[in-house]
């Protein structure tokens, strides 16, 4: 019973929804009714209206993981660890179910509140699929700079992606920031299909070599020689004493992740403002032909 619950309420109005979108957005409500996890935003309910669909989900008023972490004031390898190992369950979850998000990235890694314990939550499911085997699905999807080499080398692929997906976010929690980055987009993508990523002294000498085997062992561009979720659960870090990790301070590992998630908002921002002028010059053409229409 979730009636006591502070919900978020979606609301979709039907006429403005392609048919496409429909589908994809029942596809999205189908397979979040299938996952029940500690670490996964969970649906509570959907109504379906004349007007409108309506969609009842658990309400995440924390912001996101990394803007959560550049405001700490100490931060360990214990902390690190026990983030990753948060998601590596929500995700091994998912796998357990042949569901794969295939869109893991800062923005949909979501706190449920503001308080210091507050939950992990995997987030949005757009771009889910249920059902899936090792090399089921074909389309090109995902975030540049977290998309695993197999999608964008046009191959088959499955639930692996999301591991690569995920040891990238890995590399970002304890070096501050991502393993591949490139201005051009087609570069980018070349490093990524080559796996061609390394651990800069500078930033990671202080960081405990078993993490980063961790980290190799999920950023393997062939997928079945990557780790699993499941096993990577059982890793040596993983399972690592909390004393131990406790005393390893990668507080510097915050100050380069503020300059990350500046630069990730700022071209988000970019983005949007692009999107809207696109959208706006779109609305005056569409205006101006009609005008014309009426002249004639």
């Amino acid at each position: 019973d979730w009636s006591s619950d502070v919900c978020a309420v979606k609301i979709v109005a039907k006429d403005a929804l392609p048919e496409d979108e429909r589908l994809a957005l029942l596809e999205e409500v189908d397979i979040l009714r299938h996952i029940s996890h500690p670490n996964v935003v969970k649906l509570h309910d959907f109504y379906e209206r004349q007007d409108a669909f309506l969609i009842v989900m658990e309400k995440l008023g924390g912001g996101e993981l990394f803007d959560r972490i550049v405001q700490k004031q100490r931060y360990t390898e214990l902390e690190a660890r026990e983030i990753v190992k948060a998601l590596l369950d929500g995700v091994r979850h998912l796998h357990d179910g042949n569901i794969v998000h295939r869109d893991i990235k800062p923005e949909n890694l979501l706190l449920t509140t503001s308080a210091d314990d507050a939950s992990i939550k995997i987030a949005d499911f757009g771009f889910a699929k249920k059902d899936v085997t090792s090399d089921s699905l074909k389309s090109k999807c995902g975030t540049p700079g977290f998309v695993a080499p197999e999608i964008l080398k046009g191959m088959g692929y499955g639930t692996q992606v999301d591991v690569w997906s995920l040891g990238c976010i890995v590399y970002i929690l304890l070096g501050g920031y991502p393993p591949f980055y490139d201005e051009s987009q087609p570069q980018l993508f070349r490093k990524i299909k080559a796996g061609q990523f390394k651990f800069h002294r500078e930033y990671w000498s202080h960081v405990s070599d078993d993490a980063k085997d961790l980290i190799n062992k999920m950023i393997t561009v062939n997928p079945r020689e990557r780790i699993t979720a499941h096993d990577a659960l059982h890793h040596s870090w993983i399972e690592a004493e909390a004393s131990v990790l406790g005393r390893r301070d990668i507080q510097s590992t915050t100050k380069e992740l503020r300059k990350h998630n500046a630069r990730r908002k700022l071209r988000a921002a970019f983005r949007t403002v692009i999107a809207t002028n696109r959208m706006r010059r779109l609305i005056s053409d569409l205006t101006k032909a009609a005008n014309q229409d009426e002249k004639v």
